[in-house]
This record gives C-alpha cells, sequence and structure tokens, in this order.
C-alpha cells in the first residue's frame, strides 16, 4: 500500500510539473524559430512574372473551351479572392456523372494567374487524355515551338502525379483528384 500511495505521488508530482512549466514556458518564454521570415525561392512569382505568358481568358475559354468544344463558361469574382479578382468556371458537355470542368483566375483578360481542369473519368481514359494533351497545345498558341513536346508530356503523363516547365508555365498533372493545373513559372 505504501509503494501504491509512494507511486502516485510521484505520478501526480510529475505531472502536475509538467503541466505547470509548460504553462510557465508559453506565458513567458519567447517562441522557438527565427523572426526573420522565410526567404522567398528564386521562382517565386511576382509583379507581371505572377500572370500565365501568352495565355487569355479569351483563348482559353472562348475560343478552345466554348467555340472549339462546346462547353459552358460562367465569368464572376474570385470568391475567396486568393488567386485572383476573377474567375471563370467551365463545364463541359456530356454526362452529369462524369465530369469535365475548368477554373480560370484572372485579374483581367490577359492576366491569368492560374488554370485547373479536371477529368472525373477513370484513369487510362482517352477523355482524360484529350483535355490534358489539348489544354497543353491552348496553353502554348504563343509559344508554338513548345506545343509538341508539352502535348507529348501530357499524354506520357496523363495517368501520373508529374510536372513539367514549357516556356514560363509549369504544369503539373494530379491524381487526386484527377487534373492538369498551369501556374507561372520565372
Amino acid at each position: 500500500m505504501t509503494v501504491l500511495v509512494t507511486v502516485a505521488a510521484l505520478l501526480v508530482g510529475m505531472l502536475g510539473g509538467g503541466v505547470v512549466g509548460a504553462l510557465a514556458g508559453t506565458v513567458t518564454g519567447t517562441p522557438p524559430g527565427s523572426s526573420e521570415p522565410p526567404p522567398m525561392t528564386e521562382n517565386f512569382p511576382e509583379g507581371d512574372d505572377r500572370y500565365l505568358p501568352g495565355v487569355t481568358v479569351t483563348l482559353i475559354a472562348k475560343q478552345w473551351l466554348e467555340q472549339a468544344n462546346s462547353w459552358t463558361c460562367t465569368p464572376g469574382p474570385d470568391p475567396d479572392l486568393e488567386r485572383a479578382k476573377h474567375e471563370t468556371r467551365c463545364e463541359g458537355p456530356g454526362r452529369t456523372d462524369l465530369y469535365l470542368s475548368a477554373v480560370i483566375n484572372h485579374d483581367d483578360d490577359a492576366k491569368v494567374t492560374d488554370i485547373r481542369v479536371e477529368c472525373s473519368y477513370r484513369a487510362g481514359s482517352p477523355m482524360c487524355r484529350s483535355l490534358f494533351e489539348k489544354f497543353a497545345d491552348a496553353l502554348l498558341q504563343s509559344q508554338r515551338e513548345l506545343i509538341k513536346p508539352a502535348t507529348d508530356w501530357a499524354e506520357k503523363n496523363v495517368d501520373r502525379d508529374s510536372a513539367a516547365v514549357f516556356g514560363g508555365i509549369r504544369m503539373e498533372i494530379s491524381l487526386s483528384p484527377h487534373e492538369m493545373r498551369a501556374t507561372p513559372w520565372v
């Protein structure tokens, strides 16, 4: 019995001391770590570099998605104002259980900050392969010499997590959700 009381007293003392020490450290101590902001990476886009080079909302939404492929696009303000002033959402035609969609974030027609296209069709689907290849093609219309390497990359990587840079545009494919995203890269 004496042993149990002694063990209990030691446990209470250790726990109580730990709690008091932890509280004292949070109230009076300096938080660990540097007070300096982390350095910006060399490729962090700022100013005009934060826009996709040669890409416009008209090119992607109007010409490629709506006119050439019968998608429906709806412009509006960016609901979070995180990426840009405006957001244009586009939906592909077809089934409602499987869908194709695109989100274009932009400050104005010629200032596109990023674009995501999503394909909910199964892995290996020709629909996703075609969407990602055509997306790479549309992104590089102002840099035509890069279209073939970019579309070849998209075809090869449609069903895997991958990223590559072509002409100042970082293209990234992810599987969950199955999407391809374009962001500026300097």
